[in-house]
């Protein structure tokens, strides 16, 4: 049995947007045009109107699958972010892997290029749902579901690239408009407006009855979280911490992953485990935190061979990757106390996480400075290859006066030539948009 084929420029267009969850019947057989097209399969214009809005949310998530975990043809943000912080470090010493672990890539860097542009595509396919849910159907769950995918996809590109980046659209007669160069502030308003757009729409929304990932409270909880960490990026603080305790004790959003096809492999497992492109560091480069050498069950791997090192929350193709959830809510409190001179409450709360895991509680550093590197510690290891490090280490610079040479590896670096550059952050690259200025972005700066 067979199916009918597709003109190949429609194949390509639904492996790119479609998930595989709508590919949910068996073949058509036969190959005729009396024959109906197989169950899931989508033809040339049916995204148009109401009846396509869960085929273009669908692209929208597939998308930011791959933009935040990858597969196995991209390598995705959680690595290439991990791989410039101390989460990561490369293993197979082709140039553009060595670049970005040693803090020096070119902004044509293939590897960071790659991770922009899928992550710019997923933002750019959850504003196209989006629109269509405004127009078309308002009062669907799926609009929020539009609008917090956006949002994430900003705070990807304002936690991870430089402050210096241009948002561009296409209309629906294919014309480009191009953006100009936003600051690392500017696109987290963004996704603050994305977010608030969510939650001031929630009470409007008709799809109340539904349970688990497909209900409205969880598409209000995952808002509130990222804004949360919107609002910490931001530093305004105490409105984080007091968006972060709205989040439920329950909460958990995952970012689905299949073992279906190549393209949606959770692409942490494929580079780690399948590939070994990648092994997970332990106090790289001086400053890097020993995520493996305490033996600490938040930061678990297996031996892949001889020296490299794969996490254990990534051990099949099929594992999902936590986007959001209450420990990063509580993780938030805890900082907005420790801000805001209540240190004890502050620790209280880390000891209370460290609890639900059967860890000992920490005691107090007795210092400011060190109770910030204990919070920060906390969070690296909660928060362990889930697209978060880069940006703390940012923020350890931008918010808490630290410098670059105490937070990021530095030294002599251990997997080739030479020493560690300056790089904070991931450059740009955008030399086809006429009105964006590549002197905009200084991955040298947090």
């Amino acid at each position: 049995m067979r199916a009918c084929s597709l003109a190949g420029a429609t194949k390509s267009f639904l492996r790119r947007t479609m998930l595989p969850v709508l590919i949910t019947a068996g073949l058509q057989p036969a190959c005729d045009l009396a024959t109906p097209p197989p169950t899931g399969v989508v033809l040339p214009g049916g995204l148009e109107g109401r009846d396509g809005l869960p085929t273009r949310l669908a692209a929208a998530i597939g998308e930011f699958a791959v933009a935040y975990g990858g597969n196995a043809n991209e390598d995705g943000f959680i690595l290439v972010s991990g791989l410039m912080a101390d989460e990561l470090q490369q293993t197979i010493g082709t140039s553009f892997n060595v670049d970005v672990d040693q803090r020096a890539a070119a902004s044509s860097n293939p590897l960071i290029e790659g991770v922009y542009r899928d992550v710019q595509r997923a933002r750019a396919s959850a504003e196209q749902a989006l629109v269509g849910y405004r127009d078309l159907d308002p009062t669907a769950l799926g609009r929020l579901y539009a609008g917090n995918l956006v949002g994430f996809s900003d705070i990807l590109l304002a936690e991870g690239f430089c402050g210096g980046i241009p948002f561009s659209d296409v209309a629906p007669d294919g014309k480009i408009s191009y953006g100009s160069a936003e600051s690392t502030a500017q696109v987290l308003e963004r996704a603050m407006a994305a977010f608030d757009s969510v939650l001031s729409r929630a009470p409007f929304i008709s799809s109340q009855s539904q349970s688990g990932r497909d209900s409205l409270s969880a598409q209000v909880d995952i808002a509130r979280l990222g804004r949360a960490r919107s609002l910490l990026d931001l530093d305004r603080f105490e409105e984080a911490g007091a968006e972060a305790a709205q989040v439920p004790d329950s909460f958990s959003w995952r970012v689905e992953y299949s073992n279906s096809t190549s393209r949606e492999v959770n692409g942490v497992n494929w580079h780690t485990w399948s590939t070994q492109e990648y092994t997970a560091a332990d106090s790289e480069g001086i400053n890097g935190i020993g995520f493996l050498e305490s033996g600490d069950p938040r930061a678990q791997v297996d031996t892949v061979a001889p020296g490299l090192y794969a996490p254990l929350d990534y051990s099949t193709p099929s594992d999902p990757i936590v986007l959001a959830d209450v420990r990063e809510a509580r993780l938030i409190q805890a900082e907005a106390l420790l801000r805001t001179g209540n240190a004890s409450g502050s620790l209280d709360v880390l000891n209370t996480l460290r609890a639900s895991i059967g860890l000992p509680p920490l005691d107090d550093p007795g210092t400011p400075d060190g109770r910030v590197t204990q919070l920060f510690r906390e969070r690296a290891l909660w928060l362990w290859l889930t697209g978060h490090r880069l940006g703390d280490l940012r923020r350890l610079i931008r918010q808490h006066g630290r410098l670059s040479d105490s937070v990021y590896p530095t030294g002599t670096y251990s997997y080739g030539q030479g020493k560690y550059g300056d790089q904070l952050d991931l450059p740009v690259y955008e030399v086809n948009n006429p009105r964006y200025d590549i002197k905009a972005c200084n991955p040298d700066l947090p």
